[in-house]
């Protein structure tokens, strides 16, 4: 026979935890108002634009690192820079 405190406690870790999921109030399980696979998308989208943006800042950093680094073996062969 099942414990009825044992009920109220799992109840209770339930109820926190759809707080710590939604948000302060507990939603109805028919509320949600985008459906997953919406979500999912919209998920996709902000990730490949993230990734989007970092793969661009890593080709301009490393185009300058580069350029740089040919500009530098230029100046040592021409006798601008010694070392």
């Amino acid at each position: 026979m099942p414990n009825p405190r044992n009920d109220s406690t799992a109840a209770k870790k339930l109820a926190q935890l759809r707080r710590q999921v939604y948000g302060l109030t507990p939603i109805e399980s028919g509320s949600i108002s985008k459906p997953v696979h919406q979500s999912v998308a919209d998920f996709q989208i902000s990730e490949t634009s993230f990734l989007r943006r970092d793969l661009t800042k890593i080709t301009i950093l490393s185009s300058l690192a580069l350029g740089i680094q040919f500009l530098l073996y230029i100046m040592i062969k021409n006798n601008i820079v010694k070392f």
